[in-house]
C-alpha cells in the first residue's frame, strides 16, 4: 500500500501529502484502540481491492503485480491454500516471463495482457 502511486504529476503531490497524513493518523488510532486497529486493517483491504480493480480495468501490469503480491498473505491467512499456491506460482512465472520469452514477455507487460476482457 505504500508505493502504489506510480505517476509523478504535480497535482498528485497534494494528494500524496493528504494520504501520508491519513496513514499517520491511522497508525496513531490503531495503536490506541483494538477497534480502530480492526477498522484500519479493513480500510487497508478495501484500498487493496480498489487498486486491484483499477489495475485490471486499466490493464496496468506495473500496478497489477505489486497488488497481487500483497494479496498473497491475505489468501493464506483466510485459509485459501489453493489460491495462495496458485498465486505464488503465477508470480514466479510472471517474474521469469521476460527472461524466458524475450520480446513476448515485454509485449505481455507493456500491452497489459494479464487480464481478460469481454464485451457484454
Amino acid at each position: 500500500m505504500k508505493n502504489l502511486v506510480l505517476t509523478t504529476r504535480p497535482e498528485l503531490s497534494r494528494t500524496r501529502v493528504i494520504i501520508r497524513a491519513y496513514k499517520k493518523k491511522f497508525e496513531i488510532l490503531s495503536s490506541n484502540s483494538r477497534t480502530a486497529a480492526l477498522w484500519t486493517t479493513y480500510y487497508g483491504f478495501i484500498y487493496l481491492i480498489k487498486y486491484f480493480i483499477r489495475a485490471e480495468r486499466l490493464h496496468d501490469f506495473e500496478l497489477h503485480l505489486p497488488i497481487v503480491a500483497k494479496m498473497l498473505p491475505i489468501f493464506a491467512a483466510a485459509g485459501r491454500g489453493q489460491y495462495s499456491k496458485a498465486l505464488r506460482l503465477y508470480l514466479e512465472q510472471i517474474h521469469v516471463l521476460e527472461i524466458q520469452y524475450g520480446a513476448l514477455g515485454k509485449t505481455f507487460k507493456v500491452v497489459g495482457l494479464q487480464s481478460a476482457h469481454s464485451s457484454i
